[in-house]
């Protein structure tokens, strides 16, 4: 669906949350991903001054019925008595794929609401008592992340008679996820290269929520430290230390249980949608990036790592908290699996790029470049590690690209001229494992 008519759906919906919400809304984000259909979020206009950044209430359409002739005049027409359900909390209309949820309602997610209130008696509320071994005077839970039907993370500020503590929980829609992150970080908890934890302390897992609990880490978000404006001195400490600790994860023992992915052949089929979506949205451009991906989509399928080792699944910055420049915790392993480690080595170098980079600034480009080398140096990459990286590299730049059409916002021309030159830049690096036949 073109980029024009699915900003006709979104003000429908828009129509009509309105028609349900008498406060004024503020929208959050619109999303349209294959699979996933069209999702709005929003807030309170008084939340988002506040800083709130989690929807209040989100509409969705199912995928299935985007591609239907006059869907936008039938949601514009839609009567209040066809939607099922109660409000607030989650009204239906089947005939039209469109869900509306009030938070916390969210039946892919039944523990939030008692993962939101931690009342005293509560398995909850004596687990983060448990935690402090103290006795609790207060408990604030705050939402900080949420995706309808996906996730929620809840910041926990325990007050108690001693010493304070902030814990982190998620709320996942199944209790063989959350059981399984659980596991992996209490695996993972023990000393590392800096002879520190380097993931966050883990505390409960309780299954009835579902919702996984670990200690806060205390320090600087991965991507205040990883980008141009550190100094030169500091930012390489950090680079070392991200590499180091990556480098810690993927020699870890493979727990029993962790899921093998095949992560090339899953990542080309993704690649040729997100392909796809730009040259329906930017044909104009995307005959270069489609030069681009062609070698890339080939190559995909056939990479092979021997052995498979623990892979975070989304390693970059925003997934790393630097407790001082040397030392660094990885944080949010519910994406980890059996894969090639060269998969989490592509992720950072493609997220890695600061945001000048996509306006065509040479100094972005130059740091970029210098930072990558560093990364790979301090990781101690072998030479067929670094080409594997480089097509995953490539995969994430193209996704990074595509969020603009995924995201319902017209693609930036110069941006997919520059991102078609750094993939092309990645299947230079990996040119050796671009034949099948010697990946």
């Amino acid at each position: 669906m073109a980029t024009g008519c699915l900003m006709s759906l979104v003000a429908a919906l828009h129509g009509v949350v309105r028609k349900l919400v008498a406060d004024p809304l503020c929208v959050v984000y619109v999303r349209g991903k294959p699979g996933e259909g069209l999702v709005t979020g929003y807030q309170p206009a008084l939340g988002r001054r506040a800083g709130v950044t989690w929807p209040v209430v989100s509409a969705s359409l199912s995928d299935d019925v985007l591609s239907t002739p006059g869907l936008e005049a039938a949601v514009r027409s839609l009567d209040r008595a066809e939607l099922e359900g109660d409000w607030p909390g989650v009204l239906r209309s089947p005939r039209l794929g469109l869900t509306i949820r009030w938070f916390p309602a969210d039946p892919a997610l039944p523990g939030l609401a008692g993962a939101l209130f931690p009342v005293p008696g509560s398995r909850l509320f004596a687990a983060l008592s448990e935690a402090c071994r103290s006795r609790v005077v207060r408990i604030v839970a705050v939402p900080v992340e949420y995706k309808p039907g996906l996730r929620c993370v809840i910041r926990y500020d325990v007050a108690t008679t001693r010493t304070p503590l902030v814990v982190f929980g998620k709320v996942y829609p199944d209790v063989a996820q959350a059981t399984a992150t659980h596991r992996l970080t209490a695996r993972l908890w023990q000393p590392g290269p800096s002879a520190a934890p380097l993931v966050p302390r883990p505390l409960d897992l309780l299954p009835e929520l579902p919702l996984t609990l670990a200690e806060a880490a205390r320090g600087v978000g991965g991507t205040r430290v990883l980008r141009p404006s550190t100094p030169p001195d500091r930012l390489d400490e950090a680079v070392a230390a991200a590499a180091r600790a990556l480098s810690w994860l993927h020699a870890r023992d493979v727990p029993a249980g962790l899921e093998a992915r095949p992560l090339g052949s899953r990542f080309a089929a993704r690649a040729a949608g997100w392909l796809a979506d730009l040259e329906r949205h930017a044909p104009g451009e995307a005959p270069d990036l489609a030069s681009a991906c062609r070698d890339l989509l080939c190559a995909l399928p056939d990479l092979r790592a021997d052995p498979l080792r623990v892979v975070h699944g989304e390693f970059r910055a925003s997934q790393l908290i630097f407790c001082r420049p040397g030392r660094v915790v990885i944080t949010d392993l519910d994406t980890a699996c059996l894969g090639d480690p060269a998969f989490d080595v592509g992720c950072l170098m493609a997220y890695l790029r600061p945001p000048a980079l996509w306006r065509g600034s040479a100094d972005a480009c130059a740091w970029f470049r210098a930072a990558r080398e560093k990364f790979l140096d301090a990781y101690g990459a072998d030479d067929a590690l670094r080409r594997r990286a480089a097509l995953y590299e490539a995969v994430f730049v193209l996704k990074n690209v595509s969020r603009r059409t995924r995201n319902v916002n017209s693609p930036r021309p110069r941006e997919l001229r520059l991102a078609a030159r750094e993939i092309h830049a990645c299947l230079g690096a990996a040119e050796p494992v671009r034949a099948p036949a010697l990946a």
